[in-house]
Formats: structure tokens, sequence, C-alpha cells
């Protein structure tokens, strides 16, 4: 039997920051513990200190926030909700999904839900208001 120490044994050393980012979506690892993992791994220590720079900028990449302007327009104009049929539109969502951004796409789509939430309070209110 595989223990799950085995389990996430691979060849850090030849990790790229997309790597670690899939690596750490997959497995769910806090940076925490993938530190330590990297810390037993038996090379120099320039080495360790690139791969440990990799897996800094593989956290801040999947961490990274929209932008405030990008959130406002996302209200304004529901993007997330039109691509979700279309496939089309200013912000590709799969391809920062595979490149790692993983809170500016869940971001996406959040402010553009609170975009559509928004015209159908409006609607409902003018509905209301003028009837």
């Amino acid at each position: 039997m595989v223990s799950k120490e085995e389990n996430l044994n691979p060849n850090f050393l030849e990790y790229t920051v997309e790597n670690f980012v899939h690596f750490i979506f997959e497995k769910n690892i806090s940076e925490r513990q993938l530190i330590q993992k990297i810390r037993s791994i038996d090379a120099s220590d320039e080495k360790l200190s690139k791969v440990l720079q990799n897996v800094g900028f593989a956290y801040a990449r999947i961490n990274e926030p929209l932008d405030n302007s990008t959130r406002v327009l996302l209200v304004i104009i529901p993007f997330g909700i039109i691509n979700f049929f279309l496939n089309d539109g200013f912000f590709n969502a799969e391809e920062h999904r595979k490149l790692g951004y993983i809170r500016k796409v869940r971001e996406y789509f959040k402010y553009s839900l609170y975009g559509l939430f928004f015209y159908a309070l409006i609607l409902i209110t003018s509905l209301l208001f003028f009837s």
C-alpha cells in the first residue's frame, strides 16, 4: 500500500511555476506542507532556493485577485454570465484557469453574478415602481 507521503513525492527540482500551481490545486496542499516537503530533498541550497522561489510564485499566482477596475466593469457588464453561454469575451476564464489564476477566475464569475443580480434588481424595482 502506498502512503500519502509517498504519493506526494514527485521530482520538485524539475517543476516550473505552472507545475507547482497544478500540483497545489490537485493535491490541495498548504504552502507550509509543500515547503517542508521540498526542504527534505537532498539538493544544493541554490537549487532549493530556486524551487522555493517557484513555490512562492505559484501561491502568489493562485491567490492573485482581480483588479478593482475589472470588478466594477464586471458588475456593470456581467461578461462572466455572457461568456458562460458564448465562450467568448475580454477575459478568457479557461486560459486563466490553465495558467493557475484560480482566485481571478472565481472572482470573475462572482462579480459577473453580482452584475446579473444588479440588473435583475433594477428590473424588479422598475416594474414595481412603474406598475
